[in-house]
């Protein structure tokens, strides 16, 4: 069949730009302000502008194909006996389609790379090829139930059940039902599924579609294809069970793929790199902070201050050398920024010999520190937080502040003594 031809006759043409309408309907009015708020990351900007539209894509070329494998088969076009033949054609009937499927995911993650100006990356570009994947399973489901049912009925049936399917799978348990569905979780800064979250719903998919396809492809042996079918539906639903059976309500993820911008310095300050224009406001405060604690005989000295949203959800405990903490909060205003930074280095640094130190001896070494890095009164609130959270700490309290503010008012030496002092007592 002729190009033209093809396109001329096909339903999809018709359907097109009512399909279209829809995904830009579905993007503008409430998940462009999802994707404007979603971080400055390719892979997420991707997944949040087609995460919405995906469930509706797979149901309008499922239903597609049901109705255009109706059409053909009631025209005579699968009369052939060859195989190859049958093929080739429903090839050239799903072509359409398929073109139809790659403008729904192609307008919204164009839309949402534009209005963000960030360019798209190699990880970025696995998550539409995934969902362009199921789109052709999808859509040779479709083809095989039009060929066995009436194209009027089957057609709205399978659409419906189709975006039911994907659309709720966050709510079926088993969970793993959700994780074959293919509609991933919310992906933060650095973050991409892991390969077997991307390999579990195209095996299951492919399973379901190469099975019914079968059914109508080798119609003339009705026994041994319907077996083929049923082997490959059972093997693919089994396998994807497994490669999933341990993800639980969400789908992993793999970490740090995200571009870092470091300072060249010593303690070296990583952030993301869409952070890079506030890097040196943030290298100022943390080596401000750092030489006020050195001042007054807290010899904090890590290597390195790293961004704890480099790390994705999978925080990471600090170490001696290596400080983690949100380095990318909102620059406005800035004096309530920079306490909160004052006040999460000041925590940091200091470090009590024992796993279970004494709370009040603890407590008096922090609070001194946060009031020497600036951010004495975010500590109060913590202590009073703390106050509330039992009977009987108040007076603790009052000691703890007591003896920090005393501890301030001392001489530069003796103030160095005190924290020393303070340290060893937690652990005595």
């Amino acid at each position: 069949m002729r190009l033209r031809t093809l396109f001329r006759t096909s339903a999809t043409v018709r359907v097109a730009p009512f399909a279209i309408a829809l995904c830009l309907y579905l993007y503008f009015p409430s998940n462009q302000n999802q994707v404007l708020r979603t971080v400055p990351y390719a892979p997420a900007l991707v997944h949040q502008a087609i995460g919405v539209t995906a469930p509706y894509i797979y149901a309008t070329v499922a239903g597609l194909g049901v109705w255009q494998m109706g059409q053909a088969k009631k025209s005579g076009l699968f009369d052939y006996p060859l195989v190859r033949r049958q093929f080739r054609m429903a090839a050239q009937l799903a072509l359409p389609t398929v073109m139809l499927g790659v403008v729904m995911l192609v307008l919204p993650i164009a839309c949402a790379l534009a209005e963000t100006g960030i360019a798209p990356t190699v990880d970025s570009l696995w998550i539409p090829a995934h969902r362009l994947f199921l789109v052709c399973c999808y859509l040779l489901l479709g083809m095989a139930v039009g060929y066995w049912f009436p194209p009027l009925i089957a057609a709205p049936l399978l659409a419906a059940a189709v975006h039911l399917l994907v659309s709720f799978s966050v709510g079926l348990e088993p969970f793993w039902l959700r994780n074959v569905a293919g509609q991933f979780d919310l992906l933060m800064y650095g973050e991409l599924p892991t390969w077997q979250a991307f390999v579990a719903p195209m095996l299951w998919a492919s399973a379901l579609a190469c099975a019914a396809t079968l059914t109508w492809m080798f119609r003339n042996r009705p026994r041994a294809a319907v077996a083929a079918a049923l082997v490959i539906a059972t093997t693919g639903t089994f396998t994807a069970q497994r490669m999933v059976r341990d993800f639980g309500a969400t789908n992993p993820v793999v970490s740090a793929r995200g571009s870092t911008t470091c300072t060249s310095d010593v303690p070296r300050i990583c952030v993301p790199s869409y952070a890079a224009p506030s890097l040196g406001k943030l290298t100022r405060m943390s080596r401000s902070v750092l030489d006020d604690l050195r001042e007054n005989g807290i010899t904090a000295s890590p290597s390195e201050i790293r961004s704890a949203e480099l790390d994705g959800r999978r925080s990471r405990p600090s170490t001696h050398a290596t400080w983690r903490l949100p380095l990318t909060g909102p620059m406005s205003p800035r004096a309530h920024y920079e306490r909160v930074l004052r006040y999460k280095l000041s925590l940091l640094s200091v470090s009590l010999p024992c796993e279970q130190p004494d709370p009040v001896a603890g407590n008096k070494a922090a609070l001194f520190a946060a009031s020497t890095a600036g951010a004495g009164e975010q500590f109060e609130g913590a202590l009073r937080s703390w106050s509330r959270a039992g009977e009987g700490r108040g007076p603790v309290v009052k000691e703890i502040k007591r003896d920090a503010q005393a501890a301030l008012r001392l001489p530069a030496g003796q103030r160095k003594t005190w924290y020393q002092d303070t340290v060893n007592s937690a652990c005595s």
